[in-house]
């Protein structure tokens, strides 16, 4: 570890996933069609979640692990008693919902897997896949049949306790933005992006994670409804909405698409007039599914100060968390929590 870097070690470390204890096995078997295998253990009493989450509950956890990757990761949380559903598979437009992103290798064979799941009536919600043709430049400008054609394709398959969203690029590669694994079921590297939806947010509510955590902020774009495009159909957008999305990179990132690293964060806000109800309180700790995302840090006791000072709420004190590492947890101001872990 660089003793001189206080901020994020690399990106975004985890998603924490809740589940009931009784689904350990079963969320491992699902991730590790993805190329994850299983890490260390820990656990923690009611007292030990209730100070570092704020959840009243025993907590048994596992690490999963993919390649030889230190960020993307994933933390399996099996509460005793959830507190409820979570997210629950909602729509992706919704304040408060969070979603990861994996590269494959091989997105129709996915694809195969998510349409076989609707057709046995399993919980699914699969959208796509969808096709964004304006790659490296605008689709206008290519000549098909003659040149190659740069695109990404994009695959949304949400079930009760996984939101993911599956990609592949074609022509624009991006060599060293995860690890596929090549022997997996699905051919996926680890998740190379966390993303998160809000809605008509003052933009300063990012501040945090650059002037605090050291993230690199990377190309903001801002994106106004047009008829079936890929972010139209994926925020269900309507004439006069816009949706804007910022880039939160690993401080190790370089230039180029060769330079361009796992453990990115990538908020998208929706600026809309009207008014939704919020699912916050579904995506916090102790819930199922989808409901924290985890950093590494330099400086734990630098970082607590500095979220503080930033505007973020709900800051616990620094305690061990589940794996036996110095930790503590906020909600940051764009409304999700967070937990910093001592790398």
């Amino acid at each position: 570890m660089d003793t001189n870097q206080r901020g994020v070690l690399g990106g975004v470390y985890e998603i924490g996933i809740g589940i009931p204890t009784d689904a350990i096995d079963e969320c491992i078997n699902h991730w590790q069609a993805f190329g994850y295998r299983v890490g260390p253990r820990g656990a923690l009493s009611a007292y030990g979640a209730k100070s570092l989450y704020n959840v009243e509950s025993d907590l048994t956890s596992v690490r999963l692990l993919h390649s030889d990757s230190n960020v993307g990761l994933v933390r399996i949380m099996a509460w005793d008693k959830p507190n409820g559903y979570g997210l629950n598979m909602a729509n992706i437009r919704v304040p408060g919902v969070r979603w990861t992103v994996q590269k494959t290798a091989d997105l129709l064979n996915i694809y195969n897997h998510a349409l076989v799941a609707q057709r046995k009536g399993m919980p699914i919600n699969v959208r796509g896949p969808d096709v964004n043709p304006d790659q490296l430049k605008k689709a206008e400008e290519k000549i098909p049949f003659r040149e190659p054609i740069a695109a990404n394709h994009e695959l949304a398959i949400f079930q009760p306790l996984f939101q993911q969203l599956i990609m592949k690029r074609w022509v624009a590669l991006l060599p060293n933005y995860g690890t596929v694994a090549e022997d997996s079921v699905m051919r996926t590297s680890e998740i190379c992006h966390f993303a998160t939806t809000v809605h008509n947010i003052d933009p300063a509510a990012y501040d945090l994670f650059t002037d605090v955590l050291g993230f690199v902020e990377g190309e903001s774009l801002t994106l106004p409804y047009v008829e079936n495009r890929i972010w139209t159909v994926m925020f269900d957008m309507v004439p006069g909405e816009e949706v804007s999305l910022r880039n939160f990179n690993n401080p190790n990132s370089g230039k180029g698409l060769e330079g361009e690293l796992p453990g990115r964060f990538r908020p998208f806000i929706i600026h809309s007039a009207s008014r939704e109800k919020d699912r916050f309180i579904d995506s916090q700790p102790g819930n199922l599914g989808y409901s924290l995302f985890t950093c590494r840090v330099g400086n734990l006791s630098a970082m607590r100060d500095g979220v503080d000072e930033a505007g973020a709420t709900n800051i616990t004190k620094v305690v061990e968390d589940e794996f036996g590492s110095s930790a503590f947890s906020f909600t940051a101001p764009d409304g999700y929590v967070w937990t910093l872990i001592q790398g």
